[in-house]
């Protein structure tokens, strides 16, 4: 995580559908997030405290995006600080796609957003389904 976050934020698969994972440096970010986003906070080893929220989708402010990484604020305690949401083997472009990358070059960091995960499925070549969690972000109206 970069120095200025106070945790980060993963797609996370759950059943049928997919919510949000936070690891947080510090138990306060942790209970904040469990405030604001239901879940329980537990000791997730090296990365600190680890909450599993109940949470489909967030509201955010959009801080800044790189090719591999996205930094936003949750909009319900902005002051907390912000959060890293890293693409692991994708870019920022092939994972939250072409509309996503322009709609950034937009934003201002006082402009809502929905940052939400879902479960998406494809078919291999083979012929084999397969299921993944991918992010998507919206500009609110």
């Amino acid at each position: 995580m970069d120095r200025d976050t106070v945790g980060c934020a993963l797609a996370h698969a759950l059943g049928d559908g997919a919510v949000w994972r936070f690891a947080a440096l510090s138990s306060e970010v942790a209970s904040v997030v469990v405030g604001l986003l239901g879940g329980a906070a537990q000791n997730g080893g090296d990365s600190g405290l680890e909450v599993v929220t109940a949470a489909s989708a967030l509201r955010v402010y959009v801080l800044a995006a790189g090719e591999a990484a996205l930094y936003f604020r949750l909009a319900e305690s902005a002051a907390l600080g912000a959060f890293e949401l890293r693409f692991r083997h994708w870019s920022l472009v092939e994972v939250l796609g072409p509309e996503a990358g322009a709609l950034i070059d937009q934003l201002s960091d006082t402009t809502l957003c929905e940052l939400a995960v879902r479960s998406v499925d494809f078919t291999t070549l083979g012929g084999r389904i397969v299921r993944f969690t991918a992010p998507s972000l919206v500009r609110c109206p």
